[in-house]
């Protein structure tokens, strides 16, 4: 990741996270807790997903994540 990257902000976060968790779960790739924590856990599988789906791969929850998934 570069030195400019900001991540996104959510109003609420926490849920957005959680969303992107069970989605990437039933999806098969993320193993973790549905804590809403974007720790490495969920970065990692965000990532794999993104490289899976040719979407730009930067570790974060962005707007064609949440597409891909069907969250939001």
């Amino acid at each position: 990741w570069g030195t400019d990257y900001t991540p996104p902000s959510y109003s609420d976060s926490d849920s957005t996270v959680a969303e992107v968790q069970k989605a990437l779960a039933r999806e098969g790739y993320y193993h973790g807790p549905i804590d809403g924590a974007l720790d490495l856990i969920t970065q990692d599988a965000i990532a794999r997903y993104d490289r899976h789906h040719h979407l730009r791969v930067n570790h974060a929850i962005d707007q064609s994540l949440l597409n891909a998934l069907g969250v939001g």
